[in-house]
């Protein structure tokens, strides 16, 4: 049964509200506990999907996103953060793309000596300040924990730098509808597009 609320008395509710103040250490001015929590990495994710047989070729992003429990605030005054990935038996710095409330996006380009055959992943701890500093929104004073586990590799994120990705058709040279040779006739001929 949930008790009724008339049964507290102001006089109470205070007292309530400072013994968890003391208790918690922290309270607001109006002496209500407020909980000052710092922002925590929840997850690591890979963002996009590697082009071809699951693998990231020569000149491609492996871009990683990193995302917090809460909204930050990301200062670069002094460095900008990084994500160490593993790359086969490599460790690949990405670098510090963008912030937007609770999460950092970083991107790292395939080079030529890159491989790695059971896909690249992140280990334990891999998210480095680097002279940032990392803060909740809503509180500057509360540093993020930037404490976080691994992310295995997996067979969708495979890397072969000695590849080049295959070049696709470029936009400007596919047409939408019939080719043909000049605007005034229908005759398709090859070399131009309506």
């Amino acid at each position: 049964m949930i008790p009724h609320v008339s049964r507290f008395r102001p006089s109470s509710c205070a007292l309530l509200a400072a013994a968890l103040a003391t208790l918690l250490g922290a309270a607001s001015p109006g002496g209500i506990v407020e909980a000052q929590s710092a922002p925590a990495v929840e997850r690591i994710v890979f963002l996009g999907l590697a082009t071809g047989d699951s693998t990231y070729f020569r000149g491609e992003a492996i871009r990683v996103r990193v995302a917090f429990t809460r909204h930050i605030v990301v200062s670069t005054t002094n460095g900008e953060p990084y994500v160490e990935l593993t790359v086969g038996t490599n460790v690949r710095r990405a670098s510090f793309v963008t912030s937007k409330l609770n999460r950092l996006d970083f991107s790292y380009t395939v080079q030529a000596a890159d491989y790695d055959a059971d896909g690249v992943s992140v280990a334990a701890n891999a998210l480095k300040l680097n002279g940032a500093s990392i803060k909740a929104r809503d509180n500057p004073s509360v540093d993020a924990n930037a404490a976080h586990g691994a992310v295995a590799g997996g067979a969708s994120r495979k890397v072969d730098g000695s590849r080049a990705r295959a070049p696709s058709r470029a936009a400007s040279t596919m047409c939408r509808g019939p080719r043909i040779e000049a605007a005034s006739t229908s005759v398709a001929k090859p070399g131009y597009c309506r």
